[in-house]
């Protein structure tokens, strides 16, 4: 009996560990434009968006109920603040958004907020940070579903807190 306590108790974190970590392999995407690096999915489709003042990139989960941002505005950390940015985002959804909370992830320093509402009359979540790196000014988020959020929690988690600068050493 003893020993069947003990397999249970040993067993019992590798459970929990399990419903936490990512559904799948992530990748580095390294683009220099940015100066930063970040994890993605290998199995999510991304499509690129270029203008003369910003360079966005979006992925997309393989059902398409989670989407990941990540967008750079040259040189806009003059004129737009983390928080604005936040807040312009969250009005662009039409999302209730919770205030910001500072948060450094390898060195950049981020406002991260959530939030959720309807958007085009679907429910959805999202979860942003916002930074001014290098004078340039970056928002990375996810949105989708609330039910999709639950389901790959730790997966956004890792991508969003996979933020590194740019040319360091890759974990």
């Amino acid at each position: 009996m003893n020993r069947l306590l003990f397999l249970l108790a040993f067993l019992l974190p590798l459970g929990a560990r399990a419903q936490t970590e990512p559904d799948g392999p992530l990748q580095w995407v390294r683009l220099p434009q940015y100066q930063l690096q970040y994890h993605v999915p290998v199995d999510w489709t991304p499509e690129h968006q270029t203008t003369d003042s910003s360079l966005v990139v979006t992925y997309f989960n393989p059902d398409r109920t989670l989407r990941f941002t990540a967008g750079k505005v040259r040189d806009a950390a003059a004129r737009t603040t983390p928080a604005e940015a936040l807040k312009r985002l969250a009005r662009q959804y039409g999302l209730a958004a919770t205030p910001p909370v500072k948060a450094t992830y390898d060195g950049v320093q981020f406002l991260e907020t959530t939030g959720t509402g309807r958007l085009d009359g679907q429910p959805q979540r999202y979860q942003a940070l916002a930074a001014e790196h290098r004078g340039h000014l970056l928002l990375v988020y996810v949105t989708g579903t609330p039910e999709a959020f639950v389901a790959h929690q730790a997966e956004v988690r890792r991508i969003l807190h996979s933020m590194t600068p740019y040319g360091k050493r890759v974990r």
